[in-house]
């Protein structure tokens, strides 16, 4: 529905360690879907979600998205494991009209 807020869930297993201040997730929408963010840091909940930064290390349990790519970046502010199951989720708005 036009103008309603949706909530994506992620879980992100990955085979080789990522470390802390080292790393990070980008996660991509096709430049057809409009997310409905403004540039900036974007509020990540869940269990996970402290595992991650935006724009500044001292904020953790953010991301930082740029409309120009239409993507997220999680810089990685913990190690995140091997092998095991890293969850969270953040909001998007549905474009006014489809």
């Amino acid at each position: 529905m036009p103008g309603c807020n949706n909530v994506i869930s992620v879980t992100v297993v990955q085979n080789v360690p990522l470390p802390a201040n080292k790393s990070s997730i980008i996660i991509k929408f096709n430049r057809t879907v409009a997310v409905g963010l403004e540039d900036g840091n974007v509020q990540l909940r869940g269990s996970n979600a402290s595992m991650f930064f935006g724009n500044n290390s001292s904020v953790v349990g953010t991301g930082l998205w740029t409309s120009a790519s239409n993507a997220l970046r999680l810089n990685v502010a913990s190690e995140l494991p091997t092998c095991t199951n890293i969850i969270f989720e953040f909001a998007v708005c549905n474009a006014g009209s489809v």
